[in-house]
């Protein structure tokens, strides 16, 4: 099989998950509507793309190197998708980034209204933080869990990094990187998790090192992309408020991506079974295996 084929069955996995999704006591069917919406699960293109869940199959990917199967983890899996896209509807909101797209249509805010866009949000926050909690105290220890997912997400993480990038003034290349990863920790969260399902914990410093540079090389990545037509990216041009690029010229952007995701690979080889993450990472960087 193509390597391409076992990114897509992945990408397949978690859809067909998602669109199962049960709406526990909502009973607001334009909530409900805005929920599907945000998440594109009555949009499969869209899905393959724009933006193909990568962070859920940094999870699977990561997973592999622990004998850990991708159907184990699947709720984890859906839990850290509904929390990026709540960060997105939250981003795309006129007192943040004020984008009118996202994934290649309105964002949630533009069809349906701020109000039920951040109700949207919270839903998916909340409910994205219980698929993750249930599914690996199945697994691993809850509590080690909890905290790893509180670091993800509050000052130290998604909230402490999207406030960085609307009121900070970054001084040099340095601060923007620490702000780049603070806002993709998720991603670190995705390929650590699970280290934490292992009993006793699989803690690996070459992998804890490969999680906090990629976070930070796509940032970078997604900045380039930024100035790309939004045809490929499905979002609104150059609408995060600060970028790297006041700084470093793209040709020195692209050469600090690089180099971060070149030293990270090289960290986690001669870790077994490492090879489909590290091809996942060349696939989403520069599309080769």
């Amino acid at each position: 099989m193509e390597f391409k084929e076992v990114i897509d069955k992945k990408t397949k996995i978690v859809f067909d998950s998602m669109r199962n999704i049960s709406y526990v006591n909502v009973d607001n069917e334009k909530i409900k509507d805005a929920i599907r919406y945000s998440l594109s699960l009555d949009d499969e293109a869209a899905v393959n793309n724009f933006f193909a869940f990568y962070r859920s199959k940094f999870l699977f990917f990561s997973a592999e190197m622990f004998d850990i199967s991708s159907e184990m983890l699947l709720d984890c899996a859906k839990g850290i998708e509904y929390i990026h896209t709540s960060s997105l509807v939250l981003d795309d909101l006129p007192s943040m980034d004020n984008s009118a797209l996202r994934r290649g249509k309105e964002s949630t805010h533009s069809k349906y209204g701020q109000d039920i866009a951040i109700l949207t949000a919270l839903y998916l926050l909340v409910e994205g933080q219980k698929l993750i909690i249930n599914n690996g105290a199945k697994l691993g220890d809850v509590s080690s869990i909890n905290v790893s997912l509180a670091k993800t997400l509050k000052l130290e993480g998604l909230i402490g990094g999207q406030a960085r990038d609307l009121t900070w003034k970054h001084k040099d290349v340095s601060d923007y990187l620490k702000t780049y990863f603070m806002k993709n920790r998720l991603i670190e969260f995705s390929i650590l998790l699970p280290t934490l399902l292992c009993k006793p914990f699989a803690f690996n410093k070459d992998l804890e090192f490969f999680a906090k540079n990629i976070s930070t090389a796509y940032q970078i990545h997604d900045d380039l992309r930024d100035q790309i037509t939004s045809d490929m990216t499905g979002k609104s041009e150059k609408k995060d408020s600060k970028k790297l690029s006041n700084l470093s010229s793209n040709d020195e952007m692209i050469a600090m991506r690089d180099d971060l995701i070149k030293k990270s690979i090289n960290r986690i080889k001669p870790i077994q079974n490492s090879k489909n993450l590290i091809n996942f990472t060349e696939y989403i960087f520069y599309r080769r295996v």
